[in-house]
């Protein structure tokens, strides 16, 4: 009795979390089974085969003489032991003909480099592509007219599909990309032999590549290694904030924009390695190999790009737009940003804020250094706001070319008002976004505390992580025994982390948004509020005074200061809060108004494709 992978996975009792079959499947075997139509022995190599979505149909599909060998670590937690694969392909008849093994793929790779396959995949860690990639054709491993597939590479392996493609170019095989497989599916073949170059340049290509590939494995090693390091300081509960104690904040700054370059060296490689970009479509990339969907947790430039991506889909390669935001600019963005340009690519520039002395402390002018040179040599810039292009000239020194403001967009059809009251009985506020400052949730806590002497139905929603310090454990005790203190009792409810998909519930569960944050530059939480019909009480520095206006809430006026931060006056907001509760539902309505007439996310989406439309052409 035939009987499906998933169904014999929970007879064995493994809970859907300890096996995985991805989105891919069926099209991604039901596309290698054609590629594999008309061979006598079709002989296959799968790197990555975690819990056999590719493995068992593809075996099942295949005729009796076949020879498939399977490799995983089996590192990641829904990955099965290839024993119970085996097992179930004996079930359905199949008796001999796979191999499935448990070890490092490279490791087999070099023992087997006279093995020849019709069929290579790759489908496993994502950051481990190139590294088997350039063992396979270094090796020579694929049968004459064989295939190599390479899965996920719109998706995860975006990140690495650049030196991927540049690995294949360097040893004269072809490569195109296919989107129909889900998350996109790469295919190499080795040119015809009238196809292929010789000669010293493509030795020296190769040795290029062969350095870029060992630094990318090196310098991800060291990733993983920091990483290590500082979950196991976040995790210290007896020592003080590590940054202060492990690196002062000047070393830090001037390591990154000294060693920065080096993890942009794969991409620029890739760059190098192609010939000029279309000038019939546009195609951007934004520095990042992946864009995360919106159900992950993201702040900043990392939300402008999930909202471009239905109109710009990020194009990692053979771009002819380079566009990127100085809130998540990538490592080495001016080295590729030049590169770029070399090749005909142009580069737009979107400018946030600004590293200060107030806010960065020591070490600001080194953070500004790499933002500087992007600011001066876009072929066009957008600033959020007038705040962001004035702190733009003074810090980032002056713009000669072709710029704009061009304030951050919301979606007014995802972000919309709740339907009804969300609490009649209490007056709620909404502390939003990531606390990653102090002096933000202690001013709001001081206004609660304020406006509870009045109104004892007051409570305070706080979004995010309570991030000022290493340890968000110590933060929180910190938090709740300043509300202690205030006698704030239950009325303030810590919400965590979340995600752009679950933003608007978050904010129809207000009445008005609390910003404390002084000097914003152009907050996207200000702007998902009003969307959601939230008025905003909020301190009169920065570009949020741009944002809402005269009649979507009230400023609380503040001084100008690069020195030191400023926030805002405790009792005056507390007034302000007051002020719009009693007339809530009309500056609700203009919130809502203002956020959908000025602020909609498809006139911005179209001033960027005018943009770069006009740029390309």
């Amino acid at each position: 009795m035939k009987l499906p992978l998933a169904e014999y996975y929970r007879s064995l009792g493994y809970p859907s979390s300890k096996w995985h079959v991805g989105v891919e499947h069926p099209d991604l075997e039901d596309y290698a089974l054609r590629l594999l139509q008309g061979l006598p022995t079709p002989r296959v190599l799968e790197i990555g085969y975690q819990a056999g979505g590719f493995a068992v149909p593809l075996i099942l599909g295949m005729h009796e003489e076949f020879s498939y060998v399977g490799i995983d670590s089996l590192s990641y937690d829904n990955a099965v032991n290839g024993d119970v694969l085996a097992a179930y392909l004996r079930s359905q008849g199949v008796k001999s003909g796979f191999e499935f093994l448990q070890e490092d793929a490279c490791h087999y790779l070099y023992r087997h480099r006279s093995s020849r396959f019709d069929l290579i995949l790759i489908d496993h860690y994502k950051p481990f592509y190139p590294r088997e990639l350039l063992a396979i054709v270094q090796h020579g491993l694929l049968a004459k007219d064989g295939h190599i597939l390479l899965h996920d590479i719109r998706g995860r392996a975006q990140g690495v599909a650049g030196l991927c493609e540049a690995i294949a170019r360097a040893y004269q095989y072809s490569w195109t990309v296919t989107d129909s497989v889900p998350e996109g599916l790469a295919m190499m073949q080795r040119l015809t032999p009238e196809l292929q170059q010789s000669g010293f340049a493509m030795s020296l290509r190769r040795g290029i590549i062969q350095a870029a590939v060992g630094l990318w494995s090196a310098g991800y090693q060291v990733r993983l290694a920091l990483q290590a390091l500082k979950r196991t300081l976040h995790r210290s509960s007896s020592r003080e904030p590590y940054r202060s104690r492990l690196l002062p904040g000047s070393v830090r700054s001037h390591l990154v924009h000294r060693l920065g370059p080096l993890w942009a060296l794969p991409r620029c490689l890739a760059i190098l390695s192609w010939n000029r970009p279309s000038r019939r479509d546009v195609r951007v990339f934004y520095g990042h190999g992946r864009i995360p969907g919106q159900e992950s947790e993201l702040s900043g430039g990392m939300v402008k790009f999930q909202s471009m991506q239905c109109a710009f889909p990020n194009s990692p390669q053979r771009f002819n737009i380079l566009y990127m935001v100085s809130s998540r600019m990538p490592y080495g963005a001016p080295q590729m940003a030049w590169l770029a340009r070399k090749k005909g690519v142009r580069v737009v520039w979107n400018q946030n804020g600004v590293a200060y002395p107030a806010w960065h402390g020591p070490g600001w002018k080194a953070r500004n250094a790499p933002m500087a040179r992007l600011h001066a040599e876009a072929d066009h810039v957008f600033y959020q706001s007038e705040f962001c292009q004035r702190s733009a000239e003074q810090f980032l020194g002056p713009r000669f070319g072709s710029s704009e403001v061009l304030y951050n967009p919301v979606d007014t059809r995802f972000f919309t008002p709740a339907a009804t009251d969300p609490d009649p009985d209490h007056l709620t506020l909404l502390l939003a976004g990531t606390q990653a400052q102090y002096y933000r949730l202690e001013t709001a806590l001081q206004v609660l505390a304020k406006i509870a002497r009045r109104r004892p139905d007051v409570r305070l929603l706080v979004t995010g992580r309570l991030a000022w310090m290493p340890s968000e454990t110590k933060a929180r005790r910190q938090a709740e025994m300043l509300a202690a203190r205030l006698n704030l009792g239950q009325q303030v409810t810590y919400l965590g982390p979340y995600s752009q998909a679950d933003a608007p519930a978050m904010y129809r569960c207000a009445h008005l948004l609390l910003h404390t944050q002084y000097n914003d530059s152009c907050p996207g939480v200000v702007l998902e509020a009003m969307a959601c019909g939230l008025p905003v009480v909020y301190s009169q520095s920065g570009g949020v005074p741009e944002l809402v206006g005269p009649e979507a809430g009230i400023g609380i006026v503040s001084e100008l200061s690069w020195e030191r931060i400023v926030p805002p006056d405790p009792d005056v907001m507390a007034e302000a809060v007051i002020r719009i509760a009693e007339k809530r539902e009309a500056f609700a309505q203009a919130a809502r108004a203002r956020a959908a007439t000025k602020f909609d996310l498809q006139p911005w989406i179209e001033r960027h494709r005018a943009v770069f439309e006009g740029l390309v052409q």
